[in-house]
């Protein structure tokens, strides 16, 4: 049994906030509208056009979206000059 306890997610915010469960079941909504969409778009131009090429640059295309969404990493700092 104390296995599990160790291995179990600590559910108290959900539990003692309001706000913290909002956000939590809006993220889920919007995740589960995202997955939806990015399904069903792609089975819509297959079902319009029969080819499967459109479907694999619309692939590409929702990739790409999901890609350039990340920020991109910070430069190293350049070293300070050394006081002279």
């Amino acid at each position: 049994m104390k296995v599990l306890r160790r291995f179990a997610l600590d559910v108290t915010p959900l539990r003692t906030s309001r706000d913290f469960r909002l956000v939590f079941a809006a993220a889920g909504i919007s995740g589960f509208g995202s997955f939806i969409t990015y399904v069903t778009i792609p089975y819509q131009v297959y079902a319009i056009t029969h080819d499967p090429l459109l479907v694999g640059l619309l692939g590409l295309c929702e990739w790409a979206t999901r890609a350039s969404s990340f920020p991109a990493p910070s430069p190293a700092p350049s070293p300070s000059p050394d006081p002279a």
